[in-house]
């Protein structure tokens, strides 16, 4: 089930590039489409998890660098922080950042391969939402053409659409 939902999520990664969504890219390599985190950047770059998984701190830098009505994209986002009594952490599946409306929004997306809708996965998602919003409260998340603020952040769950098969959130 792990292997289907990673090629889920390349398949996603594809139809997003496809749409001219630009791939954020913290390793710097240069393929075509990705934008490069800074080589001049130690403190972000020190950062990425030998897991493949970029901090919250290396999101900001990446999406820093965009062009202001650039739409792009970082998959695997280590998310971790205080909920009440628990200490929380997690994987963002992808973080998309567009222009709408002259305002720039980040979309959070949690990609399941499984069709049915599941309280768990809901539950993961507002989970996510409690420590992005935490984030934003300590660092402002600057990015060319403003500032994203908590209301300008949008959660949702992506899965596979019962009847045609393809990719919806």
């Amino acid at each position: 089930l792990q292997m289907k939902g990673e090629q889920r999520e390349d398949e996603w990664a594809a139809a997003l590039v496809d749409e001219g969504v630009q791939e954020a890219d913290p390793e710097g390599d240069d393929d075509a489409g990705d934008i490069p985190l800074a080589a001049s950047d130690n403190e972000a770059q020190n950062d990425l998890n030998n897991d493949g998984t970029i901090n919250w701190a290396q999101l900001e830098t990446l999406l820093s660098d965009t062009s202001p009505n650039e739409p792009s994209f970082a998959r695997e986002v280590a998310i971790e922080g205080q909920i009440g009594v628990f200490q929380v952490s997690g994987r963002v599946d992808f973080a998309i950042l567009r222009s709408e409306e002259g305002n720039r929004r980040l979309r959070i997306v949690e990609t399941k391969s499984s069709r049915k809708d599941r309280t768990n996965q809901r539950i993961q998602v507002a989970a996510y939402k409690l420590l992005i919003e935490q984030q934003l409260a300590e660092n402002h998340l600057f990015v060319p053409g403003g500032i994203v603020e908590p209301s300008d952040v949008e959660y949702v769950v992506g899965r596979i659409d019962e009847s045609t098969n393809q990719i919806q959130d």
